[in-house]
């Protein structure tokens, strides 16, 4: 027995086009905790170092690493209650900012300021995962007990583009 810890998805698809011809992936995509969209290389410096690499058989190494049991306790942490969102006050303070971002963020795709977004809207599921998100962020800071600056990573969830992150930062 193996527990699923992470999977990592790409596509050559964009997602937000995808989404338009058949809606009924939505519960599936919005499953996909951090989504990003990874743009070729573009500097011939970046490219030459690529191929290098490639050439050399050399692939980057981690630093550090942390064996599975570390990766297991970790995510008990974040995956389990006792919730590290222990502040009232946090925690409301978290759901009045995603509402907030939801109603900014569908004011902009409105006007069509918003370009090239994967997810049509923040599903009440990826609230909740946003929500993790500050207790990630706490464990990755070196804590059991979220704070205030917490808040700022949950972004990471909510948004696939630097416009939908900078609405979050504001």
């Amino acid at each position: 027995e193996m527990p699923l810890i992470t999977v990592f998805c790409d596509t050559n698809i964009d997602p937000g086009e995808f989404l338009k011809r058949h809606p009924n992936a939505w519960a599936v995509l919005d499953r996909i905790l951090f989504m990003d969209q990874v743009s070729y290389l573009e500097s011939d410096e970046d490219i030459t170092e690529m191929v290098d690499r490639f050439q050399d058989g050399v692939v980057l190494e981690m630093k550090e690493k942390l064996d599975l049991e570390t990766i297991y306790e970790l995510s008990e942490l974040i995956v389990k209650p006792p919730s590290l969102i222990t502040d009232r006050l946090l925690r409301m303070k978290c759901a009045q900012a995603i509402a907030e971002y939801r109603r900014q963020r569908q004011k902009l795709a409105k006007e069509g300021k918003i370009v090239g977004i994967v997810l049509p809207e923040i599903s009440d599921r990826r609230v909740c995962f946003a929500s993790q998100m500050v207790e990630v962020s706490a464990v990755l800071n070196g804590r059991t007990e979220a704070v205030i600056d917490d808040l700022n990573d949950v972004h990471y969830v909510l948004g696939t583009t630097d416009v939908e992150r900078g609405i979050w930062a504001k």
